[in-house]
């Protein structure tokens, strides 16, 4: 069985393309950028399609929350339409693993997998009528139309055949977390959640602090981490992960130090207001 695990980013950053160049030396990894980079990894292998190319064939709109279009999104799944593998992995760059380790582990766990779709979660219109995002239904009835949670996934050839088949008939992509599953099911293909993204810790607002995802993750309650949008605390969290700092960090010692920043901030804003 052949694999491909794509990161999907705007810009890699260098924490990102460390984290690549490492998950790398076991699997074959490749980072799909949206604009073109300039930072680039050592092992895994960056690609930068530009828009133009991506926009005649039709492979826009799968994330309507962008005000740009292409984005990662659609250049990866583009990509996908040319490439010859069993399953394509996809994984947004605002994702955390505790270690890429972990990365490889998730894949390595699901090898003899043939599922079509593998995601975190799966829904149908039927059970969660109320979801806002069905308003990017597309031109799918309420019998097969599906929802999902996709910052890592996996798809199929045969899944991927599917979608090419739709942007031909459509002339355009429709958002992933309904276009990925209801392709899936209105074409009697399998989809199966991922038991291991249990571990996934997601709080879009307020951000996940670094000594939450620090805690979260010597604890052993969380592996993954979505959204992590702010790099610097990505930098510092994989910094004390590769140094292996946390067998010296006590979860007491950090959630003391969390209370005392916490403190610190609410008084700093007591004095403002004075």
């Amino acid at each position: 069985m052949s694999e491909i695990f794509y990161v999907v980013t705007t810009q890699p950053t260098e924490q990102l393309a460390a984290f690549c160049d490492e998950l790398a030396r076991n699997l074959d990894v490749v980072i799909v950028s949206d604009q073109e980079p300039s930072i680039k990894s050592c092992r895994a292998l960056t690609i930068w399609v530009p828009d133009e190319e991506v926009r005649k064939v039709g492979f826009v709109n799968s994330n309507p929350y962008k005000t740009k279009t292409p984005t990662a999104w659609d250049k990866a799944l583009y990509l996908t339409s040319k490439a010859k593998r069993d399953f394509f992995w996809f994984c947004e760059d605002d994702v955390v693993f505790s270690s890429p380790r972990d990365a490889l582990s998730l894949v390595r766990s699901y090898s003899g997998d043939k599922s079509d779709l593998l995601c975190q979660q799966f829904f149908s219109y039927r059970r969660l009528p109320n979801w806002a995002n069905w308003c990017y239904r597309a031109n799918f009835s309420d019998d097969v139309l599906m929802g999902g949670f996709f910052p890592v996934c996996r798809v199929s050839s045969s899944l991927a055949n599917v979608i090419s088949d739709f942007v031909q008939k459509y002339g355009t992509l429709s958002f992933i977390e309904t276009m990925l599953p209801s392709c899936a099911r209105a074409n009697n293909l399998t989809i199966s959640a991922l038991p291991e993204l249990k571990w996934l810790a997601f709080r879009a607002s307020p951000p996940l602090t670094l000594s939450e995802i620090v805690v979260l993750s010597k604890s052993g309650f969380a592996k993954v981490f979505h959204p992590v949008k702010d790099i610097s605390i990505r930098a510092a969290f994989e910094e004390y992960a590769s140094e292996g700092l946390f067998k010296h960090l006590s979860v007491g010692s950090v959630i003391l130090l969390q209370r005392q920043i916490s403190i610190l901030k609410r008084r700093a804003r007591e004095l403002r207001n004075r």
